[in-house]
This record gives structure tokens, sequence and C-alpha cells, in this order.
């Protein structure tokens, strides 16, 4: 702390309650050794301070700083005296560098006790100690410790030892220029808020006196920045909006400060707050009637309802913050004003279609009533041609002029921004009902993929999500009967907001239900946000009896007002076990089919044929000869039906093993 680390009293290189002769005694020694470059070293000179230089023009202003009882005073609270053997013993210490042992004899004598005639100079050191410390604690401790004995009846004590019997004393008046001269070392390194958590145990009357003076800055930067800010606006309206964001930037500090020392029920705060908010608010207005009257490119709607709300935030009074709702309300049916217009214009077109249809129709069913050649058959109604007349009952190219002016990109945009979901809805059936009549789309279909490719305002970020399953089993069809999905969100804005979901399937095909699911979609919800919503977890789709999923890769798609916003792909797969179950059905029907062959079929044809010859009549063979070819025959037959039988005989014992292996590996399988 600099007012300690540079106290005139350590300069000069005495203890604060020194006599006049000590302090005569000391320049004289000190000046003396200062003309002649000397330095001159005190027994003061604790080591707990960084060396220090004694120049000419430093000893000057120290003594000068001590020549009233005022600043002798006011110095001597941020150094040491000595007045009895505590304090003998604990600067001893502290010349030798034991600081802490100094505080250890300190705090014996003030620690829960009473300021007193015998101990108010070791409240004085140990506060000045305290300050010194490296910890908010310690130096919150320190200031405690001083203001202790500053409010005490023993200051006077404190006070004749270090000013003079002459001085008069005021505690309260004391107590104020320390905690100025505190606040004044504090700045730059502590804010408000840590340097009033220092005072946070003192007294009512000092935290009255904290209020008011850390009050009087805020208060006036606050009141100068409005005042600034007219001045720009009147000047400048179609910058108000930058005008009024500043103004609300550069004293958020300032009033946050305020509401902390004074809260929202105090006069003075309600009236500053409600004067600032009122300016920010008159911001919005000037920038929205600027903005409006010049046809400025700008979401001026937008940004003026942004600095009212700001205002609302801000203003405590009740007229304030009626003005700014209002403001608020008006805005907002503004804003939906394109939305409004919008629907109008295309339910008027499709009345206009609709009657004209209507009319169509009725004049056929009149002409079938009346014309006798129709009646009797001779001459019959085109249909397709009355369709036609249907379809261009209405002039579909000023149709469309009409609508690509209407809707243009920034309408579209204010459109898809619009809160109101239900008009929204209302608006998207109506051009889907315009694309699907018009005799010329085109500019319809345009539209409408322009508006479905603009994001959303979502009031909530996707963090992560996750593929859920009925019982949190494995995706395998013997396990799966709804599939749903859960949603890490975190949520920037409270309000409902209508979720619509598509299930693809691997095919790419969208899995809907005729009766229940809407347009394009497998289904959809509506979610309500508060501020406290961590996920958002979508029932699943499926059937509670069987699995509904196809093997293969799926895909579950989220859309915000026809924009996707997220998708998450899942496998659908057998269970490991279910796969061994048609492995083992795939062996065993290969071990019959094993049991069925005949091994060295061809081999075995041959020799049978070979067989039917020699048993034949041969001209000039014996029967002798012919017996004996019938006796090596049969012995190949033999040797290749044992060779036959070994080797089916071998094969089915693999066949059984790979049986057997399959099996095991279904009782081990998890699933």
């Amino acid at each position: 702390m600099d007012i300690i680390k540079n106290n005139p009293y350590r300069i000069i290189g005495i203890l604060s309650n020194a006599t006049a002769r000590e302090i005569q005694s000391r320049k004289g020694k000190i000046t003396a050794y200062a003309k002649v470059g000397k330095q001159i070293t005190s027994e003061f000179d604790f080591p707990l301070f960084d060396s220090i230089v004694r120049d000419q023009n430093k000893i000057e202003k120290a003594f000068s700083a001590i020549q009233q009882s005022k600043e002798m005073l006011e110095n001597s609270l941020f150094w040491f005296l000595n007045t009895n053997s505590f304090d003998e013993t604990a600067i001893n210490y502290l010349r030798n560098g034991d600081k802490e042992k100094a505080i250890q004899i300190w705090e014996k004598v003030t620690t829960e006790k009473e300021v007193t005639y015998k101990n108010y100079s070791c409240f004085n050191n140990i506060g000045t100690l305290k300050l010194l410390g490296e910890s908010q604690e310690d130096i919150k401790e320190g200031i405690e410790k001083k203001i202790k004995l500053i409010e005490s009846d023993s200051f006077k004590n404190f006070v004749h030892s270090v000013a003079g019997e002459a001085f008069i004393i005021d505690n309260q008046k004391q107590v104020e220029n320390f905690i100025n001269d505190i606040i004044k070392q504090f700045q730059g390194k502590y804010s408000n808020a840590d340097t009033l958590k220092l005072f946070s145990n003192c007294n009512g009357t000092i935290q009255k006196y904290l209020s008011q003076k850390f009050t009087e800055e805020p208060v006036h930067n606050i009141e100068s920045q409005i005042e600034r800010t007219k001045k720009k606006r009147n000047e400048n309206k179609i910058n108000a909006f930058q005008f009024g964001l500043m103004l609300h930037e550069n004293t958020k500090a300032d009033l946050t400060l305020l509401n902390s020392l004074l809260g929202v029920n105090d006069l003075k705060y309600k009236v500053i707050a409600d004067n600032l908010a009122k300016e920010i608010m008159q911001c919005g207005i000037d920038y929205f009637n600027e903005s409006k009257e010049n046809k400025s490119k700008e979401e001026y709607l937008e940004n003026a309802l942004t600095l009212n709300r700001i205002a609302d935030s801000i203003a405590v009074g009740k007229l304030t913050k009626d003005r700014a709702k209002d403001h608020i309300a008006t805005l907002e049916e503004m804003k939906d004003q394109e939305l409004s217009e919008a629907i109008i214009v295309l339910q008027s077109i499709k009345d206009l279609y609709l009657e004209n249809e209507r009319n169509i129709r009725q004049q056929i069913k009149q002409l079938e009533k009346s014309d006798y050649e129709i009646i009797i058959g001779r001459k019959t109604i085109n249909h397709r041609a009355v369709e036609e007349s249907i379809k261009s009952s209405i002039e579909w190219q000023k149709v469309n002029e009409m609508i690509v002016d209407l809707l243009s990109d920034n309408n579209l945009k204010k459109i898809k921004e619009c809160n109101k979901e239900e008009q929204k809805k209302e608006f998207l059936e109506l051009m889907n009902w315009l694309k699907v009549n018009s005799l010329k789309s085109t500019p319809i279909t345009a539209i409408l993929n322009k508006y479905k490719n603009i994001p959303p305002k979502l009031p909530f970020k996707i963090i992560s999500s996750d593929i859920t399953n009925t019982g949190n089993k494995p995706l395998f069809t013997k396990f799966i009967r709804y599939i749903g999905l859960n949603l890490k969100i975190q949520v920037t804005e409270e309000k409902s907001v209508t979720l619509y979901f598509k299930y693809i399937n691997p095919d790419g095909s969208v899995k809907r239900n005729s009766e229940t699911s809407p347009v394009g979609y497998s289904r959809s919800e509506i979610q309500k946000l508060s501020i406290n919503t961590k996920s958002i977890n979508l029932s699943g789709w499926g059937n509670a009896d069987k699995c509904t999923y196809e093997i293969g890769k799926h895909r579950i798609e989220v859309y915000v007002d026809e924009y996707m916003i997220h998708s998450k792909d899942f496998i659908v797969d057998l269970a490991p076990s279910e796969k061994l179950e048609i492995e083992l059905k795939k062996a065993e029907e290969r071990l019959v089919v094993i049991k069925n062959f005949q091994y060295f079929k061809s081999e075995f044809d041959t020799l049978n044929s070979q067989m039917s010859n020699i048993k034949q009549w041969q001209f000039l063979r014996s029967q002798s000869d012919r017996e004996m070819q019938i006796n090596e025959k049969q012995k190949q037959i033999d040797s290749l039906v044992k060779k036959a039988d070994n080797e089916k005989e071998s094969e089915t014992s693999k066949q059984q093993s790979i049986i057997n292996e399959i099996k095991s590996k279904i009782q081990k399988a998890e699933y």
C-alpha cells in the first residue's frame, strides 16, 4: 500500500510518536548525509519493505508532510508507534524480519479486546501490518482494527501521542478521512464492489457514508451519458439505435453498482434508472420513426423492440415501465403486420377462386336441368372444359405479380421470425393451396422454397442428441418398440415452440400415419421451454407389440417452421443371438444336405456302368473270366462305398461341430 510504503515517517526513519526533539535531531542528521550524497539508514527500515532511496527531494517532502497536526495524525494512522512493552517487543521482531511473530504479539492484546489507553497503539500497529497483507481478508481486518481505534474513546490518547494535545478530535470526521485515504489507495486495484466488501463488517453510519461516497460518481456518469446521448440523438436520429445501445453498455456497470448500494426501492435509484430507461426508449422511438420515413432496409422494427425491451428491464417506476410495455406491445403488433397482410391477400385470392368455382358449377347444374337436348341425351357437358374454366377463372399472372411484390425476401424473413405459430401455419396452408390450384405456380413454389430455407429464430441451442428406445435397450429388432430422440439444449428465450419430425426409412421414404401425421412429416409436438429446461425428450414412433423398423440406416430429422434444425442417424439391426439363430438354421439345413448327399456319384455311375457291361454275354469269353472280372469290379465298388461313407462321416462330424459351436455362442450371447 503506497500510503504506508512512502509514508513520510518511514522516509525520515522514525516512529510516528517521536518527540519534536527526536524529529529535529533526525532532520539534521539525514539532511547532512543527503548533502554529501550519502544514504542514511534507519533502525525502522524493516525487511518486510523494499529498500528505500532517500534523496533530497523526498526528504524535504517528508518533513513538510508532518508540519501540521492534521497531517501528522493522518500519516501516523498508516505507520507504527511505540508506547508499551508489547510494541517494543513486536517492533524488534519486525527489525529482524519476523513479521508473523510481531503479529502474534499484537494479536494477543487486540483480538476480541476493547481499545484502551494501554493498547491503542497495538491496534494501530497491527492494523498497519494487516493493511500490507496480500489477501483481502488481511486488508479487511486491518481496516476494522483502524476504524475500531478511531471510533474508540482512547483515540484521544493516540492523537495526543502523535499530533499533540491541542488537536481537536472529531472521530466521525477522522473515520471519513481514513476511508477516503483507503479508497484512494485501492483505485485501479479493486473494483468498487470488491472495495465495498472490505468494509462489510463496519457499522451503519460507515455504510451510509460509503453509499454516498460510491454513488456520487456512478450517478454523475449516468447523468452525463444520458445528456450526451440526448444531444447526439437530436442531431442524428437515424443512428439513434446505436446511441441507445451505447448508452446501455456505457451505464451498465454504474447502474449495477447503484443497485447493489441502494436497492431498487431507493428513490435516488428509481429516478436515475427511470431517466436512463426513458432516454433508451426515446432512442428507439426516434430511430423507428426516422427509419420508417426514409424506408430504411435495416431491421428497424426489431431494433426498436430491442431498445424498448432494454428500457423495460431498467425501468423501476410504474409509469415508465408501463410506457415501455405499451411500446413493446405496439411494435409486436406491427412486427406481425407482414404476416397478417399476407394472410388477408392469400385468403381473398382463395375466396375469389372458390366463389368462381361455385358460380360455374351452379351454372352447369342449371344447364343440366334446363337444356332439353342435354336432358334427352343429345348433348353432353364437357367436364374437362368445366374444370379448365374453373382453373382459369382467375388472372394468375396478376396474382403472381401481387404475391411476388407482397412476399419480398425481407417480408418472408419477418414472417419467419414472427411468434404467432397458428397464423404462420395458416399462411403456409394458403400458400400450398395456391401452389396446387394455380395455373402458373412456379413463382409460388419459388417463394415457398425461399421461406423454407430461411433459418428460424430458435429460443434454444442444441448441444447434443441421443436416440432413445423403449427400456433403453439396444437398437435390435427384438427390443425395438418406440424409437425417440433426446435433445440436450440451452434455452435462450422462454417460449413455446412447435417441433416437426421426419422418421426417414433406409429407402428414403418417410414414416407417416395417414390419419394423424402432419403433411410431409411423421409427427409434431409443442414444447414449452423455460430457462431451466435442459433437455427435450421427444416421444417415440413405433408400435407397442412389434418392431416396425426395417434393418438398415434410419434418420430422424427435426424441423421448426419448415427448416431442418437437426438430424440424427441410427442403425437398426438383428440382435447377435438372432443372427446366430439364422446361422444355426442354415447350418442344420446344411447337415441334412450332407446326410442325404451321395458322395462320388459320378465314380459310382462309371463303375456300375462298367459292371453292367461285364455281366453281359461276350463272345469267346469263358465263364471263369467273366466271374473274375465281376469280382474285381465289385471290389472297386466296395472300396468306393467305403470311401464315400468315410467322407460323409467326416463332413457330418465337421458340420455337427459347427452347429455345436453356434449353439454355444447363442447360449453365451448377451442379446
